[in-house]
């Protein structure tokens, strides 16, 4: 049992008699007892591992922590295009995929070691014949951005010669490649563009005259008798067309005040009108134009900021002017300011004015223009053939089936089927079609295997199989590849998670996980939550994506997501029978995100939207803004009660915020009040109150009345940079007669090597039960304190099952109870999966987890001390697909070998030592055997 003199207090461990006598009078009767404790920060080497297990979701395979096994894969981020050989080799393509696996290959359920070295981005088009896989890139390098045709000679019964690349500069090509197709015949290949299609030659690897002008080219396929088949891209909803006009002013144009240069982002103090009470600038279109957004970008802080107004006319610029937006707080040179106009009623004209303008930039935007897209036939020459597809608005990708003499046809619109269509050298009919009609939100949000959603590419092997990847409504976040028999039964798949996102469990339904857009139910994903038909200014798929958490509020239950930089919040309700997440409230202490939401009011400040209609769609009147001098934008919380919490500076100090949740309308929206008498404010205790401290975060619970702050004293400096870190000092405090208290401080952990990494240190925390969990930025270690004191119980490292990725958001930290343990969600986002840690809540149990290898078929691991046995575990590559993991046997604390008698065409294994007393090592990396 330990003394007081064991006890961390003041770090004092040795009294003389008469010291100890002191010491009690003072902590009893003195004032310094009310003074907050101090504790030092511990040693690496010192602390203990915890018990903890790691697993992985999201992901049909979990990639290991280890860079250099090749083994190791996963289904990859995102997909551009895809391309499938006769073999039924697929090829999948992305721009963005931070593992470095945007050049996925897979086959027969499987995503295979092969890699063509393109790393984060392979480009918008791929194809692959029998002798070449082809990627079209477009890039940035030291010389400024390039475009090549990466080539990759093909060998009987593998996919690529990665070591044999071709690279084809192409100084020309200015627009990205967004198709490609080989033509085997002519020995050339086909690239697709926003201007048309033009031809290299595979002869001698150079570009030839050939051309067909065609605004918007997309996938490309040729068919048997030599004919181009080219997609002409439908027109984006969200591509919003600039507009130009003349710019005109209050005052005349001059060399000192330029205003032709008002619309060039570079320029800084482009205009000014001097003019102290109707200076004004602005766009005449010279017609009449529909306008749908008009941007601005000002040096507006000045306490006369109130006097400027948006306006339009659709006569001139001498009017008359309808006013169409007053900022209600500040407008400061950055960020844009995005001003929502009605473009059902065209405008002649529209200007910025008030007294002493100094404007950087404006830009005005029409509605998309939307064109329909096709599918038009060409001979090998280039003439156009009276063949083509027009009942589809938006198709996405096209490929022939040879076999059965048929063209598949992608549809992005509202259908997300996969067409057949027959007669292609005569009158085109359509025949079959896989897919469920309307896609997933026909069946409410619920995932199944003939149910698609934004399809990004399709491909037939030898056999007539199809193959479809689509990546769901978040529009870039997630890939799913699936294979069709002839006949449409389903063969096999695979799928991954959207990019940084975790999950929260809902606090009645631990089953039920959600992440930003996923609901997973016992692990599985079982739905999608984001509905963008029906609300398209959803603020995740706006880039408020990653999941803050589940909370239940007068027995509704509410999805909450924010940015990597955590602000803002924005809420989302569920009705009974329906997966979608319905947007109903937004709050946000400083608005930075100009584009969006639409309709905000113009100006610095806070804000907060209510869904005042239920139909979750923003409007103007739904909006509430207060005026502040001042904030710290991205430290802000929700408590179980739904009291939203965030730290505001005021007159240079800075304090702890509360708006308390008032109800929810009869809507079932959750309301908040910036003038609610139920709101409070708390002055931050020093340290971190000083001005030259940085705020770094903070975690609350208002049940217990009890706030923990994070950050950086003044004295105490960031040394390891970073964009969002916790800090190096944390502070417990009470909540007491409206004051902040503080019982605790610890130092953090900082500038050190938690996990081979240097420079490591703190970058989110979350609180659950009795503990406090601190996330450390460089592989996702977590150290867990005892909250009433602060002192340091371990650490919960990832084990080997996943990779261990850098921490890129304050956030990304999940904690909850799991019966007596704790579970912990984490981004596993270089592996486009989600982690799982579980901690059975004991101190004591750890063991060191085993280091398997496999020869032939013979799997060999270390001993590890206190091993009374083994669980191995075993999952299998099906006709289907991988399966679950299950026993493959429990083997005896003796045996470090074990032989598989099996036959598979792919196996992965999986191995933790068994101790006394229930002990358990994490699980072992997955060893694969292919």
């Amino acid at each position: 049992m330990k003394s007081i003199l064991d006890t961390p207090l003041f770090a004092i461990r040795w009294f003389s008699s008469k010291h100890c006598a002191m010491f009690f009078f003072l902590t009893l009767f003195s004032p310094l007892f009310i003074m907050a404790q101090i504790i030092p920060v511990p040693k690496v080497e010192k602390i203990p591992y915890l018990p903890v297990t790691t697993t992985g979701i999201g992901n049909t395979l979990i990639r290991g922590n280890d860079f250099n096994d090749k083994s190791q894969t996963w289904m990859q981020l995102y997909t551009s295009d895809m391309a499938v050989s006769t073999e039924g080799y697929v090829f999948l393509t992305t721009t963005w995929e931070e593992g470095l696996r945007a050049a996925g290959i897979y086959k027969d359920g499987d995503a295979l070691p092969e890699m063509t070295g393109l790393g984060v981005n392979s480009g918008e088009a791929v194809a692959v014949n029998a002798k070449w896989a082809a990627y079209g890139r477009k890039f940035n390098t030291k010389d400024g951005p390039r475009t090549d045709l990466s080539l990759y000679p093909r060998n009987p019964g593998s996919a690529v010669d990665p070591l044999k690349k071709r690279s084809i500069q192409l100084p020309e090509q200015v627009l990205p490649i967004t198709g490609l197709a080989f033509d085997d015949k002519r020995e050339r290949i086909y690239m697709a563009d926003d201007a048309g299609v033009k031809v290299l030659s595979l002869k001698n690897f150079k570009l030839t005259d050939f051309n067909i002008p065609l605004i918007r080219a997309g996938k490309l396929e040729v068919d048997s008798a030599g004919n181009l088949w080219a997609i002409q891209r439908a027109t984006s909803a969200y591509a919003y067309q600039e507009l130009h006009g003349e710019i005109f002013g209050s005052e005349a144009l001059d060399v000192e005040h330029a205003l032709e240069k008002a619309i060039s982002p570079s320029d800084k103090d482009s205009f000014i009108a001097k003019d102290k009470l109707k200076g004004f600038v602005g766009f005449d279109f010279g017609k009449l134009q529909a306008v749908s957004r008009f941007c601005i970008m000002g040096d507006m802080a000045k306490e006369d900021f109130r006097a400027l107004k948006v306006q339009t006319s659709n006569i001139g610029r001498d009017g008359p002017w309808i006013d169409v937006a007053t900022p209600q707080d500040k407008l400061y040179s950055w960020p844009e300011e995005y001003v929502t106009i009605d473009a059902m009623r065209p405008v002649r004209c529209v200007r910025v004015i008030g007294p002493g303008i100094s404007m950087h930039r404006m830009r005005a935007f029409a509605p998309p223009l939307m064109v329909p897209g096709r599918v038009l036939k060409y001979d090998p020459d280039g003439n156009k053939l009276p063949q083509s597809i027009d009942d589809i608005a938006i198709p996405m990708d096209i490929t022939f089936d040879a076999r059965h003499q048929r063209l598949w046809v992608a549809d992005g619109g509202t259908d997300h089927q996969v067409h057949s269509y027959t007669g292609l050298d005569g009158v085109i009919k359509r025949g079959s079609s896989i897919g469920v009609k309307g896609g997933w939100r026909s069946q409410k949000g619920r995932i199944s295997a003939n149910c698609f959603e934004n399809i990004r590419g399709i491909g037939t092997d030898a056999e007539g199989n199809l193959y479809v990847c689509d990546i769901g409504m978040a529009g870039m976040c997630q890939s799913r590849l699936q294979s069709f028999s002839q006949t449409g039964e389903p063969r096999w798949n695979l799928s991954g998670t959207s990019f940084l996102d975790a999950v929260d469990a809902d606090p009645d339904s631990k089953a039920d996980l959600f992440s930003s857009f996923n609901h997973y139910r016992d692990e599985q994903w079982i739905a999608s939550t984001l509905d963008r038909r029906r609300f398209p200014d959803d603020a995740r798929a706006n880039g408020n994506a990653l999941v803050y958490g589940v909370r239940r509020w007068q027995g509704k239950k509410f999805l909450i997501t924010t940015t990597q930089h955590g602000s803002p919040m924005c809420v989302f309700r569920f009705q009974d029978g329906d997966e979608a997440a319905i947007p109903c409230a937004v709050i946000s202490p400083r608005n930075t995100a100009k584009i969006w939401p639409p309709h905000q009011p113009l100006g610095f400040g806070s804000f907060i939207w209510t869904d005042g209609d239920g139909d979750g769609q923003f409007a103007p009147s739904e909006f509430s803004k207060a005026l502040r001098e001042d904030s710290d934008t991205a430290f802000q919380n929700i408590d179980d009660d739904g009291n939203y919490w965030f730290i505001s500076r005021i007159k240079g100090k800075r304090y702890l915020r509360k708006i308390a949740l008032t109800g929810l309308n009869p809507h079932g929206c959750p309301i908040w009040n910036w003038d609610s008498p139920e709101n409070a404010l708390y002055e931050l205790p020093a340290p971190l109150q000083d001005p030259k401290a940085r705020f770094g975060g903070f975690e609350i619970d208002s049940a217990r009345n009890e706030v923990f702050l994070f950050g950086f004293p003044a004295d105490k400096p960031n040394e390891c940079g970073m964009n969002w870190p916790l800090g190096r000092f944390m502070q417990r405090c009470r909540i007491d007669n409206g004051k902040l208290t503080p019982t605790h401080n610890a130092d953090l952990l900082h500038n050190v090597i938690i996990d081979k990494r240097n420079k490591d240190q703190a970058y989110g925390a979350a609180l659950c039960g009795d503990y406090l969990f601190v996330a450390y930025a460089h592989h996702f270690t977590v150290l867990v304190y005892r909250r009433d004191d602060l002192t340091l119980v371990g650490r919960l490292d990832l084990g080997p099952q996943v990779l261990k990725p850098l921490m890129d958001g304050m956030h990304e930290l999940i904690v909850r109870k799991d019966g007596d343990g704790f579970v912990l969600y984490t981004p596993h986002y270089v592996a486009n999966a989600i982690h799982v840690r579980r901690w059975n809540g004991k101190t004591t149990g750890w063991m060191a987890t085993p280091m398997p290898t496999l020869e032939g078929n013979t799997l060999k691991w270390n001993a590890v001390s206190g091993a009374v046995s083994w669980q191995l575990e075993r999952r299998t590559l099906q006709l289907d697909g991988w399966g679950n993991w299950g026993l493959a046997g429990k083997l005896d604390g003796q045996i470090q070998t074990w032989v598989e008698k099996e036959s598979f065409k792919a196996a992965a294994y999986r191995l933790r030592a068994i101790g006394n007393d229930g002990a358990k090592s994490d699980w072992s990396a997955t060893i694969y055997q292919r």
